[in-house]
């Protein structure tokens, strides 16, 4: 099986593929997700086959830049500047 990290940059676009992931604290259960990142500013990011049961998944500037902001990231319409956003998945076990 092949897993990896891998680039593809266009004129308009670069796309990070991360190819059968191993998931942290199970090696057995393999991820695969995308991000593309527009010229225009936009990003896309898509999921593939996913073992996993729970993430944090966000954006950051980098250096501890600006708060964190917990978001629903399918909601999010526009920019957000200067803040870390993020959406925390996981699944709710029953009583």
């Amino acid at each position: 099986m092949k897993s990896g990290i891998h680039a593809n940059v266009d004129l308009d676009r670069a796309t990070f593929t991360w190819e059968s992931m191993r998931w942290f604290g199970n090696f057995s259960l393999l991820n695969t997700f995308q991000v593309t990142l527009f010229k225009r500013g936009s990003i896309h990011v898509a999921y593939g086959a996913m073992a996993g049961t729970d993430a944090v998944v966000g954006i950051a500037l980098g250096g501890g830049a600006g708060p964190a902001i917990a978001v629903d990231l399918s909601e999010l319409a526009g920019a957000v500047e200067g803040a870390t956003i993020y959406e925390d998945f996981f699944v709710v076990k029953g009583p």
